[in-house]
């Protein structure tokens, strides 16, 4: 689309762009999920392990084909949603709804700075919509989407509102996984340390983040270079990956840093203003020509 909208220069620069963007978006993830092994459960632990524990599953998964990640995905999601209600539910029984009296005197900038703050992620929506084309149904996609939208933001709400009124705003806003931090303290009668559950359903929704930018890393840059398939790009990259973990941020401190005031504004430029830019372009140009797809639809055994 880059190529017949931008021109053939223009849009294979941009698009080799764009690897160099998932694949930072990739390492970005994983390095998350290392600093909250490091800091919360995991000190001292080798980073190199950590990596390689989720790069392995994220790995498996795009090797077979997408439709198995697809699958993953759903029985992640179906099995992490009930047991963070139930976590929520806990948390409210040791809580106190004064805590949540400070939300009311909140600054307004600092609300619609937290809100811009967290508005980026939805930038992935694009990513999805990219794999949707490829789906054999099309006209299901936009009620799912929106299920999952409301049922993520009904969720997030009610996990902020847990932090506060458990832990207190001030607490809440000090530390880096509240959630986490309640896990550490509820128990489900005589059944305690719940959180290696949260950790185990954390390293398997990090692998899912991180094979999503990964796939299309190595599927752009099929696209790119015009290659039959993606799947040997699977080694080289996760080299790479790992590489961009390690030094994209050597401390907690930058990568707050970098998530804070560069992952904003690089990643809703990239996946946000581009897609509603090319959206535009097509609005006005209608008769442009079709844009022909490649491996994804070939390749019949892997159900794409």
């Amino acid at each position: 689309m880059l190529e017949d909208h931008l021109g053939h220069l223009p849009g294979k620069l941009l698009g080799f762009i764009y690897i160099l963007v998932f694949l930072l978006a990739a390492a970005l993830t994983l390095r998350s999920f290392v600093a909250f092994a490091e800091s919360m459960f995991m000190y001292g632990f080798p980073v190199s392990i950590l990596i390689i524990a989720a790069l392995i599953p994220a790995f498996y998964m795009l090797r077979i084909s997408l439709q198995v990640y697809a699958m993953v995905t759903e029985i992640i999601f179906l099995v992490s949603l009930p047991l963070l209600l139930l976590i929520i539910l806990l948390a409210l029984q040791n809580s106190d709804a004064t805590n949540l009296m400070p939300i009311g005197y909140v600054s307004l900038r600092d609300l619609a700075t937290a809100s811009t703050q967290s508005f980026w992620h939805l930038s992935n929506l694009a990513i999805i919509l990219t794999l949707a084309y490829y789906s054999k149904d099309r006209s299901k996609i936009p009620t799912t989407l929106f299920k999952t939208y409301i049922i993520l933001i009904i969720a997030g709400f009610l996990s902020v509102i847990a932090s506060i009124m458990h832990l207190g705003s001030d607490l809440a806003s000090r530390l880096a996984f509240p959630i986490f931090t309640i896990l550490r303290s509820v128990s489900i009668g005589f059944i305690q340390n719940i959180e290696v559950i949260f950790i185990s359903l954390f390293l398997a929704g990090t692998s899912i983040g991180l094979a999503l930018y990964w796939f299309m890393a190595c599927y752009t840059c099929q696209e790119v270079f015009k290659l039959k398939d993606y799947r040997p790009l699977l080694g080289p990259t996760a080299i790479i990956i790992g590489l961009f973990t390690v030094q994209v941020s050597p401390n907690s401190g930058i990568l707050y840093l970098i998530a804070r005031n560069v992952a904003p504004f690089l990643f809703g430029f990239f996946f946000i203003v581009i897609p509603l830019f090319l959206a535009t372009v097509l609005l006005f140009k209608p008769s442009a020509g079709t844009y022909q797809g490649s491996g994804l639809q070939a390749d019949d055994s892997s159900s794409d």
